[in-house]
């Protein structure tokens, strides 16, 4: 869990120093990019509690990340 934090902070600060250095429109792309994998984890931390749990199936997890 501490891995993915950091990991979610190095994204924020990497988002903060290009948006000093890119156009507006480049950024907001950037951002929609920055959205979608912190959404990507979650999805990903939530299967994996899931499947921890024996709700769902290890095959059903692996079609569901494909």
């Amino acid at each position: 869990m501490t891995n993915v934090l950091s990991l979610i902070m190095w994204i924020t600060q990497m988002v903060l120093v290009l948006r000093q250095s890119i156009p507006v429109y480049q950024v907001e792309s950037l951002y929609l990019c920055y959205r979608v994998s912190v959404i990507a984890v979650q999805l990903n931390l939530h299967l994996t509690e899931l499947h921890r749990r024996r709700m769902i199936p290890l095959f059903s997890l692996i079609v569901l990340v494909l």
